[in-house]
């Protein structure tokens, strides 16, 4: 019973942990090429 308990537990951190590092992921993904992209506009800025 105590092992059944400990498993649901154990399976729901590592689904939510999982999910967050996706959700992570992707944001840092999409603020890592929003970045690039204004480092290639200010340098194209700068340059011409």
């Amino acid at each position: 019973m105590l092992s059944r308990i400990f498993n649901v537990v154990f399976y729901r951190l590592i689904t939510a942990f999982f999910r967050h590092m996706l959700i992570f992921v992707i944001f840092m993904r999409v603020t890592w090429h929003l970045f690039q992209s204004i480092g290639c506009l200010t340098y194209f800025e700068l340059t011409t």
